[in-house]
């Protein structure tokens, strides 16, 4: 199936619904992988889309396999490098990939209610909103954590034409998002897309 580039294939995704769903009732090795993997996906498509037209073979060299971008670290440091992510936003995604790390490389018994592993969803920047998060359970802040960071990776991948709600922005201002950053941002970026 050929899909647009900078689209992921989507017959082989999860829905949304059921991403929450697994991250909120899944074990915690399930939780944190499939966190990841869904603001992985975002990251790669909102990095594409600011790429000139590639074809699906140039992209794949890019982002799997030994390919410079294949590696969620290293789309981190470019999407920052880009200005498609803030600061607090590269913050939480490095916090996050070293938590998958630990899941994804070893057998050890854990879980995310384990204090360091709580404290470190806790700490993320995309649940300093969250209401009443002491009372929530870890899973609960993590999957709308991911929720606020693919919101702002979203709204990183729209038209220039579509600004953001007041209500969007409030949401995210936890991850310093704002129109006007973003419009800086797309200026910025305009004479370099012409080469």
């Amino acid at each position: 199936m050929n899909e647009p580039e900078g689209k992921l294939p989507t017959s082989k995704r999860l829905a949304y619904d059921d991403l929450g769903r697994e991250i909120r009732t899944g074990s915690s090795r399930a939780a944190i992988i499939l966190a990841v993997a869904a603001i992985d996906d975002l990251l790669r498509v909102a990095i594409v889309l600011n790429f000139i037209k590639l074809s699906r073979k140039d992209e794949d060299n890019i982002f799997t396999g030994n390919g410079p971008l294949s590696p969620f670290s290293s789309r981190i440091k470019v999407a920052y490098a880009m200005g498609l992510i803030s600061r607090k936003l590269r913050s939480d995604l490095d916090r996050l990939r070293k938590i998958r790390n630990d899941y994804a490389h070893k057998t050890l018994e854990m879980s995310l209610e384990d204090e360091d592993q709580d404290e470190a969803i806790r700490g993320l920047n995309a649940a300093s909103d969250i209401r009443d998060a002491a009372q929530l359970p870890v899973k609960e802040i993590l999957a709308r954590s991911v929720e606020t960071i693919s919101l702002y990776l979203i709204l990183r991948t729209s038209p220039p034409s579509m600004a953001a709600s007041a209500e969007f922005i409030a949401e995210l201002r936890c991850l310093d998002y704002s129109n006007s950053v973003e419009a800086k941002r797309r200026a910025h970026s305009q004479p370099y897309q012409s080469r």
